[in-house]
Parts: structure tokens; C-alpha cells; sequence
């Protein structure tokens, strides 16, 4: 962490000196932090398409590692779209049901004793207040815990139905865990399961496999969950959206690694299926869903923060045309009048978002894609040939 901190100060440093600015350490600190605040505002702000991406991921995370011919993903789909208001509001108090809030890199307290924060002092809580709102009109947090309870609801009935069979004779354990897909869980989880229903608790085990069948696939967020070391600058910056990646990363490593050969091939094949699936889909309509795909972010090499830092390195320390190219991305961030794009402006992504919709409105599918923060495939779509 100290090294860590050091870099980042560096990189800083070397970016006031270029602009002749003079400035104390806590208030380089806090402009850091701040500026990790208000991205995580602006660009995830208002973004419905980002909840339709997450619903996605779900169905393609889920279905790859149950296979049986989506019928289980369907049923998980069935199921939480069932439970209702009330029955996901007793969830929730049951403490069964996790939800996802806003990156936070330092707390409101943190923030209004900062520099900054005393001296502008309703930014903290106006930052926190346009991320909270940005985070809820996205649907991100209602993705996730529609997600959540229909894999948790899901997986329970699933364990519960084969264990009633396995206890009325009807199919053997072998049986029984393979219709499960006990297989597809880590060594430690198979064994207390398997703990839960030999000692006759039942209901145990099936709410303990739902638990960890939908933290698996759903991921679980929070400061509690990232490594050592998050709480440094750099951590901070190279961590910024970066949960996501490691709970992906951890699953797919996980599908092609546990069962028998054939097994793993097949979880390899479904996945395989739904990333080709979901490219293709977005070649035919002219939607570029790259981000929506698994495979490419995998190995997260950070965020907006990152590669703003990236290239304020690359302007002040590059040659030739990368130096070229990195000012002229740096001038992008703020906003211009054909692009109202700007990290520093919380909102102004969604507002971009509907201005190529616009531009786009004699295409539906393009102009309702990027209404709803699609972003458009460059070239032409397969449609566009007829």
C-alpha cells in the first residue's frame, strides 16, 4: 500500500508541476477521491440499458452452468418474477437478500472533513445523492436482486425436490446431487451440503445451496469482499468497476474446472453458445454489446479513473503520435456541444445516450438501443442489407 500510494502521488505530481500548480498532499488526496466520487456519478447515472446488460449476464452465467436446456434458468426467471414486492421484502429482512449500492471510496464523514469538503461543502452529499439516484433510475439494483432471488428460489426448490425423491426411494444420492449439479459447486460446498442431508437437515441444505449458488452467479459487493490493499489511491483506481471482473473470473474459471471431462466441455460449449449468440444478435440489429459479452472483461484493466490517469501519463511523458492521440482523448472528458459526455458532469452520459438516439430515430432498433445506452456498432448491420 505505501508503494502504491507513492506511485499514484507521482503521477499526480508530475501533473502539477506541468501545469505550474502548487498544492498541499491532503488536498491531492481528496481531489483523487472526489474525482473517483463523481466519475461513479456521471457515468453510471440513469443508464437503463446497464440493468438490461446485468439481466443478460445472468440468464447467460446461470444457463452455462446448469445447461439442462434452460429449463432451470427459466424456472429461476419464473420464480422471482412471482415472489412479488412482499415476498422480496421479507427477504430482504430475513437478511437472505443482499443489494448493491454506489462506489464509495470514502465515507460522507470522510468526505466533509476533507479539504475539499470544508470548502465546498455541499459537494459530498450532492456527489452521493445524484450517484444514489443515477444508481436507482439505471434498474442496476433491482437487476440485481430480481437476479439474486430467482437463482436463491431456484436453487432451493431444485436441492429440496431431489432430496424428497432421494428420501422417498425414488433415485439414489448419485442420482440425486447430479440433477442438483452438485458437481458444478467448490469441494467445501459439496461436502457440507452433503453434511446438511446426511444428518437429516433437509431445509438446511437446501437454503445453504441457494445461498451459495446465487453468490456464485450474482456475486456479492461491498469493501467487505476486495482484497488488501482496495483502501490505497491506487487501489482505489485500479479497482474502480473492477468486482465484477473477479466474480466473472472466478465462475468461468470455476465452470471449466470442476466435474468429469465431459462436464466441463459442456459448460464450455453453452458458454461458448451465448457469447456468439449475443454477438451475432448485436451484428444483425447494428448494437454494439461488447461490454455485454463475459469473455472480454475477464481481466479488468480498469475503469474511466484508470484511463484518464493513463493518459494524463502518456500526454506529459509520450512521444509523437500516442502523445497526440492521448491529449486529444484528454480534451473528450469534458464536454463539447455534440457530445455532452463529461465525467465531471453527473447525468451528461444518459444525456449523450439520447442525443445519438436522435441522431439514429430513423433506424427503431438503433434509436430505442441507444435510448436505452446501447452503444451503436460502427459500419453496417446485417438489417441494413435489407
Amino acid at each position: 500500500p505505501g508503494a502504491a500510494t507513492k506511485f499514484t502521488q507521482q503521477v499526480v505530481d508530475a501533473f502539477f508541476k506541468k501545469m505550474g500548480w502548487k498544492m498541499e498532499l491532503n488536498v491531492r488526496r481528496d481531489l483523487v477521491n472526489t474525482y473517483l466520487a463523481m466519475t461513479n456519478a456521471a457515468f453510471m447515472g440513469a443508464r437503463p440499458g446497464l440493468a438490461v446488460r446485468d439481466l443478460m449476464q445472468f440468464t447467460v452465467f446461470h444457463y452455462s452452468r446448469f445447461g439442462a436446456g434452460g429449463k432451470r434458468t427459466m424456472r429461476a426467471l419464473v420464480l422471482a418474477t412471482k415472489l412479488g414486492q412482499e415476498g422480496t421484502k421479507q427477504l430482504r429482512d430475513a437478511g437472505e437478500l443482499p443489494t448493491i449500492g454506489i462506489v464509495e471510496f470514502e465515507t460522507a464523514a470522510q468526505m466533509e472533513a476533507s479539504a475539499i469538503g470544508k470548502t465546498m461543502k455541499g459537494l459530498p452529499a450532492m456527489t452521493r445523492r445524484i450517484a444514489e439516484t443515477g444508481l436507482t433510475l439505471s434498474g442496476q439494483r433491482n437487476a440485481y436482486e430480481f437476479g439474486y432471488k430467482g437463482i436463491l428460489l431456484e436453487a432451493r426448490e431444485t436441492a429440496l425436490r431431489e432430496i424428497n425423491n432421494l428420501v422417498d426411494g425414488k433415485i439414489s444420492k448419485e442420482q440425486a446431487y447430479k440433477r442438483i449439479g452438485l458437481h458444478t459447486y467448490n469441494l467445501q460446498t459439496k461436502k457440507a451440503f452433503d453434511a446438511f442431508v446426511t444428518s437429516g437437515e433437509y431445509e438446511r441444505a437446501a437454503n445453504f445451496l441457494g445461498q451459495q449458488t446465487a453468490r456464485e452467479i450474482m456475486g456479492v459487493y461491498g469493501r467487505a469482499n476486495h482484497p488488501w490493499g482496495w483502501g490505497t489511491n491506487l487501489g482505489r483506481l485500479a479497482s474502480h468497476y473492477g468486482t465484477w471482473s473477479s466474480n466473472a473470473l472466478a465462475f468461468t474459471l470455476g465452470g471449466i474446472s470442476r466435474g468429469t471431462k465431459a462436464q466441463r466441455l459442456a459448460f464450455m460449449t453453452r458458454f461458448g453458445m451465448t457469447q456468439a449468440g449475443l454477438q451475432g444478435a448485436g451484428n444483425a440489429v447494428g448494437l454494439n454489446v461488447h461490454s455485454w459479452l463475459v469473455l472480454p472483461g475477464l481481466f479488468f484493466t480498469g475503469g474511466p479513473a484508470v484511463q484518464t490517469a493513463d493518459l494524463i501519463i502518456t500526454a506529459l511523458t509520450g512521444y509523437g503520435r500516442d502523445k497526440d492521440a492521448a491529449k486529444k482523448r484528454l480534451m473528450q472528458i469534458f464536454p463539447a456541444s455534440n457530445d455532452p459526455r463529461s465525467m465531471f458532469i453527473p447525468g451528461s452520459y444518459v444525456v449523450g445516450d439520447w442525443l445519438q438516439a436522435i441522431k439514429n430515430a430513423d433506424n427503431p432498433i438503433e434509436f430505442f438501443g441507444r435510448g436505452f445506452s446501447i452503444p451503436l456498432k460502427k459500419g453496417r448491420s446485417w438489417l441494413d442489407d435489407f
